[in-house]
């Protein structure tokens, strides 16, 4: 599975994407992450990707400084090319607004197990070993 990460914060991106390699699942692996800290670039990598992690609020464009919520565009253009994807949210009024609508979203802080079985369109709840510390969370 090649898993495209969207969010502001890169060495949140990374650190999630590093325990996303290191969870032993036999079917789906996840072969390969890729970074998008922006919208534009989220876009664009989107079609490489057979699922998609994204924050609620990200930048519009690399030149961007404020935070725009546009989680909605990522899943919209994942569903088009039928890309499986997730919202990883620390934004309440966001998961719920997912949630309200069927969209697979999960609240940051989160075992990592649970974020691969949503990526992977398993909606089972995988046992909590590994989690992302709450000190990583923006």
């Amino acid at each position: 599975m090649r898993v495209l990460i969207v969010d502001g914060n890169l060495e949140l991106s990374l650190f999630t994407g590093q325990l996303l390699l290191g969870v032993y699942q036999p079917a789906p692996r996840v072969e390969m992450i890729s970074l998008a800290g922006n919208l534009e670039t989220a876009l664009r990598l989107l079609p490489e990707h057979d699922a998609v992690l994204y924050e609620g609020q990200f930048p519009i464009s690399r030149n961007s400084i404020s935070l725009e919520e546009e989680w909605d565009s990522v899943y919209r253009a994942a569903v088009s090319r039928g890309i499986r994807s997730v919202l990883y949210s620390g934004s309440t009024r966001s998961l719920d607004e997912a949630r309200n609508n069927g969209i697979a979203a999960i609240s940051k802080p989160a075992a990592i197990e649970e974020v691969h079985a949503l990526l992977a369109g398993q909606n089972r709840k995988s046992p909590r070993r590994k989690t992302v510390s709450s000190s990583a969370v923006a």
